[in-house]
């Protein structure tokens, strides 16, 4: 078999005596930073050997000690040697020579002409502008190379390829990110949180906005398939109270107790969605978990309310922008009114319809004699399908029809006993099961 020759080639050693065969000379890599120069001086004696009278060795060191992992601690350092020899030689006697394995020697195969050009360029990573930037005064050529000559002869062609390589960088990083978004394993907020992350969000919005609202048809449909297989059961609670009297500090605590305790529970990546008055579904993600703190009834168009709240939902909700499938876990509301007088406000709706959809009312009211500013009485009821149906007057000559209402459950003037058995009594298990099972009871 013939042997391969090599004149032009490159090789890197890490400074460990186990991979130098260089007898009593091995000591020098026990303190390698003293004994630099003259590690250098004897990886270029033992080449020097192929000089002619003719052609002389040129080469190039250079020690790597200041590039970072991935994990951001430093590499372990290592010698960096690009060598053009005065005639093609054996790569075995070559390699024994300098003392390694010829495993660690590389060249070029085929016709690689930017093969110099590149592996010289990289000894001061010229060429790689996210990897550490060495200076020229750190390569140690013997006098056989004008290495500083040849970095500003070729300092144009540099830029231009830093640039290549940098927005090579740039995109394999963003598909990571994008890919990650797409499975919900970097948030919104997380991007906003951070600097790097919100740079290449800033210069890729509508790339970003485009995987958001992909994740969030994703993780929505996930949601409704669990939901229709009987998983878990859709809870919607109704919080009404007098302006001032805490409805919004009430929901927000059940809504963060509930992504906490889910996260116990083994439910990863539970998120709240704070809807807004106006255009309430715009920046919907998928949210697990939707409050809907003082919206007016002509927030939404009646069809919207129904399908927001119903626990069968087929159909996409309007959003200003595209229309979204909504599907949560738990739903919360709030409102000055009660939920019969807010849901008689959308017209030409069977009240009915909107009332059944609503499975556990929360009224606040305060007590007469309060004691402390917010002392009040927290009532829990339940909506059940009457047994006989109730009729309201609603004008001189008009009656309506309830065939639902609410049946009380619990009521307590202790806040945060209350908190404990609506979130663990009804919300979690319902809507968050511990063993992940099947939820017959979904009426």
């Amino acid at each position: 078999m013939k042997k391969k020759r090599i004149k032009v080639f490159v090789f890197e050693q890490y400074f460990d005596s186990e991979f130098w065969d260089w007898d009593e000379k091995k000591s020098w890599f026990q303190n390698w930073e003293e004994n630099k120069d003259k590690i250098f001086q004897e990886i270029y004696d033992r080449l020097k050997f192929y000089d002619t009278p003719e052609t002389q060795l040129k080469i190039a060191l250079i020690v790597h000690d200041k590039d970072r992992k991935n994990n951001g601690q430093l590499i372990d350092p290592h010698v960096h040697v690009y060598v053009e020899l005065p005639t093609k030689r054996s790569l075995e006697l070559v390699a024994d020579r300098i003392g390694i394995s010829q495993h660690f020697i590389d060249f070029a195969n085929g016709r690689n002409k930017y093969f110099s050009f590149n592996q010289k360029a990289y000894l001061i990573h010229a060429q790689q502008p996210t990897k550490h930037q060495y200076e020229l005064s750190e390569v140690e050529t013997f006098g056989t190379i004008d290495y500083e000559k040849f970095i500003l002869d070729n300092k144009d062609d540099f830029l231009k390829r830093s640039a290549t390589v940098r927005y090579k960088e740039i995109n394999e990083s963003l598909d990571l990110i994008f890919d990650k978004v797409l499975f919900g394993q970097i948030t919104y907020d997380e991007i906003m949180e951070d600097d790097s992350l919100y740079r290449l969000y800033a210069n890729n919005e509508q790339r970003f906005i485009s995987a958001f609202n992909s994740f969030s048809q994703y993780k929505a449909r996930k949601t409704l398939k669990a939901l229709r297989n009987c998983e878990f059961k859709l809870s919607v609670v109704y919080i009404q109270g007098n302006s001032g009297i805490g409805k919004s500090h009430l929901a927000q605590e059940i809504v963060e107790k509930l992504c906490d305790e889910s996260e116990q529970l083994g439910y990863n990546g539970v998120s709240i969605y704070s809807a807004s008055s106006s255009n309430p579904f715009d920046e919907y993600k998928g949210e697990e978990i939707i409050l809907l703190d003082d919206l007016r009834p002509e927030s939404m168009e009646r069809a919207d309310w129904l399908k927001v709240l119903d626990p069968m939902n087929r159909s996409r909700i309007s959003a200003r922008y595209r229309n979204k499938v909504i599907a949560a876990r738990v739903i919360v509301l709030t409102n000055t009114e009660t939920a019969e007088s807010f849901f008689k406000n959308i017209k030409n709706e069977d009240l009915d319809q909107y009332v059944r959809r609503i499975n556990l009312n929360v009224g606040i009211t305060e007590k007469q004699f309060p004691r402390f500013e917010y002392d009040n009485y927290y009532n829990l009821s339940e909506t059940k399908k009457l047994g006989e149906p109730k009729k309201e007057r609603i004008s001189a000559n008009e009656f309506l029809e309830r065939r639902y209402g609410f049946q009380p459950v619990f009521s307590s003037d202790d806040k945060e006993l209350f908190l404990k058995k609506l979130i663990f009594d009804e919300l979690l298990p319902k809507s968050f099961p511990k063993d992940k099972g099947v939820i017959r009871d979904v009426s």
